[in-house]
């Protein structure tokens, strides 16, 4: 499958490599055919950086060090949040929250539905036989 430039470009952006000077675009077509997923596809290529820095030595020159195993890490820890970005959005995500009995019909369509298990917690359900009912004045034990 050929990766669209779009494609390339939004992975380029998410692993920091803009100006194209980290991997080719050869590199990371062979990293990321196949994936539909851009945060995984980045991930894949944040793997790949790392693993290429974690080949480089740490030097000093002049009173300059570059140690490129802080490099290698930091991808390592881009693949990971990539991965987990895409663990929550790419595929299906932990979907929106849901507040059910919002609504009184809402809460009888629930309550009326016999293919789901009952409801175990009503209003009222801890009072005791002949005493005033809860605060929502019903005593028939419904909400």
């Amino acid at each position: 499958m050929a990766v669209s430039d779009d494609f390339r470009d939004l992975v380029r952006l998410k692993v920091g490599d803009t100006d194209g000077s980290l991997l080719s675009d050869d590199q990371i077509d062979l990293l990321i055919d196949g994936q539909s997923s851009s945060n995984l596809a980045a991930a894949l290529c944040a793997d790949a950086l790392a693993a290429k820095f974690s080949r480089s030595v740490t030097f000093a020159v002049e009173g300059l060090r570059i140690e490129n195993s802080n490099k290698a890490q930091a991808y390592l820890a881009l693949a990971q949040r990539l991965r987990a970005q895409a663990a929550l959005s790419d595929a299906g995500g932990i979907g929106a929250p849901s507040v059910g009995g919002i609504s009184k019909s809402q809460m009888e369509t629930v309550d009326g539905d016999t293919d789901r298990e009952p409801n175990r917690f009503k209003v009222g359900m801890s009072d005791a036989p002949g005493t005033m009912p809860a605060r929502g004045g019903n005593d028939d034990g419904a909400c």
